[in-house]
């Protein structure tokens, strides 16, 4: 058996487990932990349990599905139940990819409210994660990986497909990838990809695609606007710190308070509003939740003294 189908197989194992009612946590964290193991191991799992998912809302329709799962397990062992399972399973995906493929393309719209976190996974074994007030467009076809990013912030783990490389359109220039683990936030003609893992190149559409591309890798931050920018490396600490988001959270550094109330203020409809410009030069640090305006500015009250005053839409910050 090659590497490929070991994976299938063992991820085949671990979605014929998770049928089953005994199903526990400490199966979760065993999953958990196979998936990050390796970008492969994800993909083959995403593979998978989307031809599944997808069997399962072809029954819903009333077409016939086959579900092999349980049937397989009554009368063979689990190393042969995985990969009769693999097999049924793959047979289904490959049914709903052929059928997806054959259409000119596949296009989808996403978007995010203020505060929303949404996670979406392609057929193709992508995931995406969108951050608040996100506006994000699809587009698969047979040989190509599109994506607009309109505003907002996404993170991607892309499954790797060197004839498909998967491109964003964000404003003036596009990001294209491979297969890799990277974000993307765009506000207007700003542009900030951090990247975890592999690497990204950026291009300006103004130029031709080869001009002066800009390849930024792992532990490695672009920031661009307009035709400007900068690419500087980060520990990786710092990196996932800026991730925090994709938990709910906020993590300041040494930064502003100015910078700190822009950053809640994207969370929030209840807008936070700095009276005084000597206060919001004043430097902060910690980790805070996206969405807990209250806790915030209680301890911006204990720490520095300062005086809030909520109205029904802001909260107003001044020094006493």
């Amino acid at each position: 058996m090659n590497k490929a189908s070991e994976l299938e197989s063992q991820a085949a194992l671990f979605l014929m487990r998770r049928e089953e009612s005994s199903w526990s946590s400490e199966d979760q964290a065993e999953l958990d932990a196979w998936l990050d193991m390796s970008m492969a191991h994800k993909a083959a799992f995403w593979r998978l349990e989307y031809g599944w998912e997808s069997a399962n809302r072809l029954g819903s329709m009333g077409q016939t599905v086959v579900k092999p799962y349980r049937t397989i397990t009554r009368f063979f062992t689990p190393q042969i139940a995985a990969v009769a399972a693999a097999i049924l399973v793959l047979i289904a995906g490959a049914w709903v990819w052929d059928t997806l493929a054959a259409r000119p393309t596949f296009q989808a719209e996403y978007q995010t409210a203020v505060g929303e976190h949404k996670i979406v996974m392609l057929y193709d074994g992508t995931r995406v994660e969108m951050n608040t007030d996100t506006d994000l467009r699809i587009e698969l076809a047979g040989n190509h990986r599109l994506a607009w990013l309109n505003r907002g912030e996404i993170y991607l783990e892309v499954a790797h497909d060197s004839k498909r490389p998967f491109i964003i359109n964000a404003g003036v220039r596009t990001v294209t990838v491979l297969g890799t683990k990277f974000a993307v936030w765009r506000d207007g003609d700003t542009l900030v990809v951090p990247v975890v893992e592999g690497r990204v190149r950026l291009d300006d559409k103004a130029e031709a695609a080869s001009a002066n591309p800009i390849i930024v890798t792992g532990d490695h931050v672009a920031t661009a606007k307009g035709s400007s920018i900068l690419v500087v490396a980060k520990p990786s600490m710092r990196i996932q710190d800026a991730l925090l988001w994709r938990a709910g959270m906020l993590n300041f550094t040494d930064m502003t308070l100015g910078d700190a109330v822009a950053e809640f203020n994207r969370y929030n409809h209840k807008k936070l509003v700095i009276s005084d410009p000597s206060a919001a030069a004043i430097r902060i640090g910690g980790v805070f939740r996206a969405t807990n305006v209250d806790a915030f500015t209680s301890l911006l009250q204990r720490a520095f003294g300062f005086a809030v005053e909520t109205t029904d839409d802001t909260v107003k910050i001044s020094k006493r």
